[in-house]
């Protein structure tokens, strides 16, 4: 899938994304998530530095400013837009998991 295809986000349209947690500080992160009532994934056992949420755009861009330096988020190859995580990988990274 290409950048372009990749970015069709619209109102009301979830996605997962993936965010770099620094400083083993993915817990008061979960807390926001629950918060606000964003879905999320966390493998703190496995890969404890990725959080995976799955929300608007909107949602995670907000997420990020808020956020501090606590997280990074993974980008499309142009840095333009969040990276998407099509709902069949992450379905079968969660089953891995």
């Amino acid at each position: 899938m290409n950048d372009s295809q990749q970015h069709t986000d619209t109102k009301g349209v979830t996605h997962w994304y993936t965010a770099k947690v620094f400083y083993n500080r993915v817990q008061p992160l979960i807390a926001y998530c629950r918060e606000r009532g964003i879905e999320f994934f966390a493998p703190v056992d496995v890969i404890p530095s990725l959080l995976f949420l799955h929300c608007e755009e909107s949602d995670i861009e907000r997420f990020i400013s808020e956020s501090g330096n606590k997280v990074s988020l993974y980008r499309n190859a142009a840095r333009t837009h969040p990276a998407i995580i099509p709902d069949k990988e992450m379905e079968v990274f969660r089953f891995v998991v």
